[in-house]
Protein backbone atom coordinates (compact mmCIF):
# COMPACT_ATOMS: atom_id res chain seq x y z
CA UNK A 1 0.00 0.00 0.00
CA UNK A 2 1.33 3.58 -1.13
CA UNK A 3 1.22 5.67 1.44
CA UNK A 4 0.50 9.46 0.57
CA UNK A 5 0.98 12.12 2.95
CA UNK A 6 -1.97 14.57 2.87
CA UNK A 7 -1.76 18.29 2.99
CA UNK A 8 -5.34 19.57 2.33
CA UNK A 9 -7.76 20.64 5.04
CA UNK A 10 -9.62 19.01 7.63
CA UNK A 11 -13.24 19.07 9.68
CA UNK A 12 -13.56 19.76 13.53
CA UNK A 13 -14.88 15.95 13.33
CA UNK A 14 -11.50 14.91 11.45
CA UNK A 15 -9.16 17.08 13.79
CA UNK A 16 -10.74 15.44 16.82
CA UNK A 17 -10.21 11.55 15.80
CA UNK A 18 -7.07 12.63 15.22
CA UNK A 19 -6.20 14.16 18.32
CA UNK A 20 -7.59 10.93 19.92
CA UNK A 21 -5.29 8.98 18.03
CA UNK A 22 -2.12 11.04 18.63
CA UNK A 23 -2.70 10.70 22.23
CA UNK A 24 -2.98 6.81 21.83
CA UNK A 25 -0.40 6.23 19.73
CA UNK A 26 1.94 7.91 22.77
CA UNK A 27 0.23 5.43 25.10
CA UNK A 28 0.94 2.84 22.96
CA UNK A 29 4.78 3.66 22.54
CA UNK A 30 5.05 4.21 26.65
CA UNK A 31 4.06 0.93 27.16
CA UNK A 32 6.03 -0.57 24.49
CA UNK A 33 8.93 1.41 25.98
CA UNK A 34 8.06 -0.13 29.51
CA UNK A 35 8.64 -3.11 27.72
CA UNK A 36 12.02 -1.96 26.52
CA UNK A 37 12.85 -0.96 29.89
CA UNK A 38 11.87 -4.20 31.91
CA UNK A 39 14.43 -6.13 29.62
CA UNK A 40 17.05 -3.44 29.73
CA UNK A 41 16.95 -2.44 26.18
CA UNK A 42 17.44 1.25 27.12
CA UNK A 43 18.44 2.73 23.60
CA UNK A 44 15.75 1.51 22.11
CA UNK A 45 12.87 2.29 24.94
CA UNK A 46 14.42 5.83 25.20
CA UNK A 47 13.58 6.17 21.44
CA UNK A 48 10.09 4.86 21.65
CA UNK A 49 9.52 7.39 24.65
CA UNK A 50 10.75 10.25 21.97
CA UNK A 51 8.43 9.40 19.31
CA UNK A 52 5.57 9.48 22.38
CA UNK A 53 6.70 12.70 23.68
CA UNK A 54 6.72 13.87 19.75
CA UNK A 55 2.87 12.44 19.31
CA UNK A 56 1.87 14.44 22.52
CA UNK A 57 3.32 17.39 21.53
CA UNK A 58 1.47 16.74 17.87
CA UNK A 59 -1.95 16.60 20.17
CA UNK A 60 -1.35 20.22 21.12
CA UNK A 61 -1.00 21.08 17.49
CA UNK A 62 -4.03 19.28 16.78
CA UNK A 63 -6.31 21.00 19.33
CA UNK A 64 -4.67 24.11 18.74
CA UNK A 65 -5.66 23.80 14.73
CA UNK A 66 -9.13 22.70 15.91
CA UNK A 67 -9.71 26.38 17.91
CA UNK A 68 -8.18 27.78 14.91
CA UNK A 69 -10.37 26.21 12.17
CA UNK A 70 -13.44 26.98 14.48
CA UNK A 71 -12.03 30.63 14.43
CA UNK A 72 -12.01 30.96 10.83
CA UNK A 73 -8.20 31.41 10.99
CA UNK A 74 -6.28 28.58 10.12
CA UNK A 75 -2.94 28.13 8.03
CA UNK A 76 -3.44 24.23 6.59
CA UNK A 77 0.14 24.53 5.68
CA UNK A 78 1.60 25.89 8.55
CA UNK A 79 -0.34 23.48 10.33
CA UNK A 80 0.91 19.91 8.19
CA UNK A 81 4.91 22.10 8.42
CA UNK A 82 4.67 21.71 12.63
CA UNK A 83 2.87 18.39 12.68
CA UNK A 84 5.26 16.24 10.51
CA UNK A 85 8.38 18.13 12.28
CA UNK A 86 9.88 16.28 14.67
CA UNK A 87 11.73 19.43 16.37
CA UNK A 88 8.22 21.46 16.31
CA UNK A 89 6.77 18.27 17.99
CA UNK A 90 9.31 18.05 20.54
CA UNK A 91 9.55 21.56 21.23
CA UNK A 92 5.66 21.95 22.01
CA UNK A 93 5.52 19.59 24.27
CA UNK A 94 8.95 20.79 26.26
CA UNK A 95 7.22 24.35 25.81
CA UNK A 96 3.73 23.16 26.83
CA UNK A 97 5.11 21.36 30.20
CA UNK A 98 7.67 24.56 30.99
CA UNK A 99 4.65 26.88 30.52
CA UNK A 100 2.24 25.03 32.70
CA UNK A 101 3.59 22.14 34.65
CA UNK A 102 6.85 24.24 36.01
CA UNK A 103 7.19 26.27 39.03
CA UNK A 104 7.67 30.16 38.44
CA UNK A 105 11.41 28.73 40.38
CA UNK A 106 11.66 26.54 37.52
CA UNK A 107 10.68 28.21 34.54
CA UNK A 108 13.36 27.99 31.59
CA UNK A 109 13.42 30.77 29.24
CA UNK A 110 12.17 29.50 26.04
CA UNK A 111 15.16 30.53 24.19
CA UNK A 112 16.97 27.77 26.27
CA UNK A 113 14.62 25.30 25.73
CA UNK A 114 15.00 26.25 22.16
CA UNK A 115 18.93 25.48 22.23
CA UNK A 116 18.19 22.23 23.62
CA UNK A 117 16.08 20.52 21.20
CA UNK A 118 18.79 19.51 18.81
CA UNK A 119 20.41 17.93 21.54
CA UNK A 120 16.99 16.07 22.01
CA UNK A 121 16.90 15.34 18.48
CA UNK A 122 20.95 14.21 18.00
CA UNK A 123 20.16 12.06 21.54
CA UNK A 124 17.49 10.22 19.85
CA UNK A 125 18.84 9.13 16.75
CA UNK A 126 21.77 8.29 18.89
CA UNK A 127 19.51 5.87 20.60
CA UNK A 128 18.59 4.41 17.12
CA UNK A 129 22.21 4.36 15.06
CA UNK A 130 25.49 3.68 16.48
CA UNK A 131 27.64 6.55 14.90
CA UNK A 132 30.79 8.44 15.58
CA UNK A 133 31.11 11.11 18.61
CA UNK A 134 33.97 13.04 19.47
CA UNK A 135 37.36 10.90 18.54
CA UNK A 136 35.22 7.28 18.48
CA UNK A 137 32.51 5.02 17.60
CA UNK A 138 29.41 4.29 19.69
CA UNK A 139 26.41 2.13 20.29
CA UNK A 140 23.14 3.41 20.96
CA UNK A 141 23.56 1.14 24.15
CA UNK A 142 26.82 2.90 25.44
CA UNK A 143 25.07 6.41 24.76
CA UNK A 144 21.46 5.76 26.07
CA UNK A 145 22.05 4.89 30.20
CA UNK A 146 19.72 2.68 32.82
CA UNK A 147 19.60 6.43 34.23
CA UNK A 148 18.30 8.62 31.23
CA UNK A 149 15.99 5.82 30.21
CA UNK A 150 14.70 5.76 33.37
CA UNK A 151 13.92 9.46 34.46
CA UNK A 152 12.29 9.58 30.63
CA UNK A 153 10.02 6.87 31.40
CA UNK A 154 8.96 8.54 34.40
CA UNK A 155 8.76 12.15 32.60
CA UNK A 156 6.88 10.62 29.64
CA UNK A 157 4.52 8.96 31.66
CA UNK A 158 3.62 11.93 33.85
CA UNK A 159 3.01 14.12 30.16
CA UNK A 160 1.14 11.48 29.27
CA UNK A 161 -1.33 11.90 32.26
CA UNK A 162 -0.77 15.66 31.66
CA UNK A 163 -2.09 15.88 28.38
CA UNK A 164 -5.37 13.11 29.00
CA UNK A 165 -5.99 15.57 32.06
CA UNK A 166 -5.42 19.04 29.85
CA UNK A 167 -7.68 17.70 26.85
CA UNK A 168 -10.90 19.16 25.71
CA UNK A 169 -13.51 16.22 25.76
CA UNK A 170 -14.83 16.02 22.12
CA UNK A 171 -18.11 17.24 23.07
CA UNK A 172 -16.58 20.46 24.29
CA UNK A 173 -14.48 20.98 21.11
CA UNK A 174 -17.87 20.40 19.13
CA UNK A 175 -20.38 22.84 20.67
CA UNK A 176 -17.19 25.45 20.69
CA UNK A 177 -18.57 29.17 19.39
CA UNK A 178 -16.39 30.99 16.80
CA UNK A 179 -17.38 34.34 18.86
CA UNK A 180 -16.48 32.42 22.23
CA UNK A 181 -13.34 31.74 20.86
CA UNK A 182 -12.69 35.30 19.26
CA UNK A 183 -13.99 36.75 22.49
CA UNK A 184 -10.92 34.79 24.76
CA UNK A 185 -8.19 35.40 21.93
CA UNK A 186 -9.36 39.05 22.65
CA UNK A 187 -8.58 38.86 26.27
CA UNK A 188 -5.38 37.45 26.01
CA UNK A 189 -4.11 39.65 23.93
CA UNK A 190 -5.81 42.43 26.08
CA UNK A 191 -3.78 40.39 29.13
CA UNK A 192 -0.44 40.75 26.48
CA UNK A 193 -0.88 36.45 26.39
CA UNK A 194 -0.91 36.27 22.72
CA UNK A 195 -0.16 33.03 21.66
CA UNK A 196 0.07 30.96 18.08
CA UNK A 197 0.80 27.81 18.02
Amino acid sequence: MELKRYKGSLTVEQLIIAHKKTKSNATSLYKEAQLLFENKMYARCYFLLCIANEELGKSIFVVSAIVDLIAGKIDWHKFWKKLRNHKSKTGMIEFFENMFVSSDDNLTPWKELEQRIPTLEELKMASLYSDMFQNDFFDPEEIITFNLAKSTLELTGHRIEFINTISPPDNILRLAKKEDILAYRTKLKEMGMEIDF
